[in-house]
């Protein structure tokens, strides 16, 4: 059984013939849907396929080995007037590792990125510069991080010693490894994880993150990476209205500890954002 995304149209090597990408999953059977692989497929749009990537690694970790299957969470084109790169992210099918790998316009992986949580979203903010967003088992929170993708091999900072550490991995770290403490509410209604997606607006940088099913958090940063400001959307407050009358918070917004915003941000490398 297969399972796909929509199909996108790129021009890999700007030869001005269009190549179609799209992402995969096959299942064993109809029933459960056991995952077998994620994969990334290069189509023309005339003829055989190009070329398909997957990722196929054994990772060896503190707390033992995680070997897939990896199942594809995001992928993207990065823009560039000569030959494009893609970003691909995968994630364990049912443990917390996961990869980020830069292919070149054939499909060749150039370095891969591991993360202690899952990866889900990316994306480009110039030709050697990537910005991804997920969550962080180890420390149980949120991530935004930005990775150099001509230093890509490494893995995610503070995790030497522990279960999380991958010891099969290069130790290299990211140009910049943030992390967003869950909220209020989203420890208070056992919410899942505060995953963080990446997006842009105009000139600013957006990382936003679900705190619950309809409430999420936003953090703006400006093109230099400085924070700018951190604020609850209005469905958040929404909910904290709810919680209290149902009972289930003991204040009103204007005496929330977070009322002003989101916890703090940790960083795990702040080489580009300032404390």
């Amino acid at each position: 059984m297969v399972a796909s995304a929509l199909p996108r149209i790129e021009d890999l090597d700007a030869d001005g013939t269009p190549e179609i990408l799209v992402g995969v999953s096959y299942y064993d059977n109809t029933e459960n849907r056991s995952i077998r692989q994620g994969e990334l497929l290069s189509l023309p749009t005339a003829g055989a396929e190009r070329w398909r990537f997957a990722f196929g690694d054994i990772l060896t970790f503190g707390d033992g080995v995680v070997r897939g299957p990896w199942l594809l969470a995001d992928w993207q084109v990065g823009n560039s007037s000569s030959h494009a790169r893609i970003a691909v992210a995968a994630h364990d099918s049912t443990w917390w590792a996961s990869m980020v790998a830069v292919l070149d316009r054939d499909g060749r992986r150039l370095g891969t990125f591991v993360n202690p949580g899952w990866v889900e979203s990316l994306l480009w903010l110039g030709r050697d510069r990537l910005a991804i967003g997920g969550f962080n088992n180890m420390r149980d929170e949120a991530i935004f991080a930005l990775l150099d993708v001509n230093r890509l091999d490494g893995q995610a900072p503070g995790a030497d010693g522990t279960a999380f550490a991958c010891l099969s991995c290069s130790s290299a770290a990211p140009l910049l490894y943030a992390t967003f403490a869950r909220s209020e509410l989203n420890r208070l209604t056992a919410a899942r994880f505060n995953r963080a997606r990446v997006s842009t607006v105009g000139d600013k940088i957006l990382v936003t993150t679900s705190e619950t099913e309809r409430a999420n958090a936003i953090y703006e940063f400006d093109v230099d990476l400085r924070l700018v400001r951190a604020q609850y959307s209005e469905r958040y407050w929404d909910e904290h209205r709810r919680l209290e009358l149902e009972g289930h918070l003991t204040h009103a917004r204007e005496a929330c500890p977070e009322r002003n915003g989101p916890p703090a941000i940790h960083l795990g490398n702040a080489a580009r954002l300032p404390p």
